[in-house]
């Protein structure tokens, strides 16, 4: 696919910039890196304008467009807070009194309800991880119920040495299995960066993998 060709060269060339700026004290790469830091920035903000407009079109059309009356409230409700916070928020200053009043009692609490729903994923999750069908998932459940009983103050009352056990199985298995985890990501990381930089992988510039 040749249309990917300049924008995987341009990629490739800024990334093998970046990478030698990150690892040689060279004042000339510094600066590029730098320059280059601050167009991502841009590009960035440029994308998420064209992320809201896009947005703001499809809320547009479903508003004009839709049979269905929830919908359309909803898509009303989700515009006005939408430009709402960005016009308070670009022409009167986040430290502005409107701007704080929307986005202390508005942005805020949606937020804190959207992370607080997360408990039922993560009840349900634990629901089905947490079986006893083979050694694997008996020795999960057993010290998930360990660390459990460690942390709540009930288990203390239960047994005194409930708290010293969660700790152990925090800082002994836990931890390894963490930085296991953490390096098998850096090794994927790491091998997929090099895959971008030599055009093996152009999955992101909508071409095959």
């Amino acid at each position: 696919m040749k249309t990917t060709e300049t924008p995987m060269l341009i990629g490739s060339v800024m990334g093998v910039i970046l990478i030698l700026e990150y690892f040689l004290n060279i004042p000339v790469l510094g600066s590029i890196g730098s320059n280059l830091r601050q167009w991502g920035i841009i590009v960035a903000g440029f994308a998420l304008m064209l992320a809201a407009i896009n947005l703001l079109r499809i809320h547009l059309q479903t508003i004009a467009e839709s049979k269905d009356t929830e919908e359309r409230v909803f898509s009303l409700i989700l515009l006005a807070g939408l430009l709402s916070i960005a016009i308070s928020g670009v022409f009167l200053g986040q430290e502005n009194p409107v701007f704080r009043f929307l986005f202390d009692n508005m942005v805020q609490p949606l937020g804190a309800t959207i992370f607080s729903s997360l408990i039922f994923f993560i009840v349900s999750a634990s629901f089905r991880a947490f079986r006893a069908r083979n050694l694997d998932s008996t020795l999960l459940l057993v010290a998930g119920i360990l660390i459990m009983l460690g942390k709540a103050p009930v288990g203390e009352v239960i047994w005194e040495q409930f708290p010293a056990i969660a700790v152990w199985l925090e800082d002994y298995p836990n931890l390894a299995g963490n930085r296991g985890i953490l390096i098998g990501t850096g090794v994927g990381t790491v091998a997929l960066g090099l895959r971008i930089l030599t055009g093996l992988d152009r999955s992101h510039l909508g071409g095959q993998i």
